[in-house]
């Protein structure tokens, strides 16, 4: 294993990371949206 190959790990880790919290935090705010259309309705 050289360090090309750890941080390209590394980086693919981040990436899903990050892409499970933009995709909790999108969800988050749909949510809540929802909510407050529903509620303004």
């Amino acid at each position: 294993m050289d360090v090309a190959e750890v941080i390209s790990i590394l980086a693919t880790g981040l990436t899903a990371v990050a892409a499970i919290g933009v995709a909790s935090l999108g969800l988050a705010a749909t949510v809540k949206l929802y909510k407050i259309v529903r509620g303004a309705l």
